[in-house]
């Protein structure tokens, strides 16, 4: 449990989520959704249409097309595209990914090798994790999403123990990668960010 955890913290630390939200000192989230404006009554009233036009009854239309439904359509956007894979592992962080693209496949050792109920756990705690994230005006807010990405580094964190035991010559081709994958971080962070902004 010890390596677990540790083997977490230096996947986490090293992310450019990480790296690139702390580095920037930027903690705060933005604004929240809201549904007064003219943009979200213009698109509740023109759904609300579409569904009359197709002839359903204005009460059906009012109840498929109203506030409610409309903020929480944006809440469950929000927090479906923290799983978007072009947004975890390639542009989240504005020049890389949330993630390294070497984590993908220890993540996926690790949910493997949890039991049902720590999957279960795993799942519940990363959707509470981001539910913060389907409040914020901002779709890509990445400091409102490190929680969830650190229990994405949890799972890589356990896939790594596992594998590390079990198949070395696996974890060392993931290192190579790793590594390639941090110093071209490193370099577009140091170098050509300070260009784009």
């Amino acid at each position: 449990m010890k390596n677990i955890i540790t083997a977490a913290i230096f996947l986490f630390i090293l992310s450019p989520a990480a790296l690139f939200t702390l580095g920037q000192k930027d903690f705060s989230p933005g604004e929240t959704i809201t549904v007064s404006d003219r943009v979200a009554r213009e698109t509740i009233n023109n759904n609300r249409g579409l569904l009359f036009e197709a002839g359903m009854p204005n009460f059906v239309a009012r109840l498929f097309a109203n506030k409610v439904t409309y903020r929480g359509r944006m809440i469950l956007i929000r927090i479906g595209n923290t799983f978007e894979p072009h947004y975890l592992f390639f542009s989240g962080a504005i020049i890389a990914g949330c993630l390294y693209l070497s984590y993908l496949p220890l993540m996926l050792a690790g949910i493997y090798y949890l039991n049902n109920k720590l999957r279960l756990l795993t799942f519940i705690c990363l959707i509470v994790s981001l539910l913060p994230a389907g409040f914020i005006a901002h779709e890509y807010n990445t400091f409102v999403r490190l929680p969830a990405l650190f229990i994405l580094c949890t799972l890589a964190g356990v896939g790594l123990a596992r594998l590390i035991k079990i198949k070395p010559k696996v974890v060392l081709f993931l290192l190579m990668i790793f590594i390639y994958e941090y110093l071209r971080f490193l370099h577009d962070y140091l170098y050509l960010l300070p260009a784009k902004v």
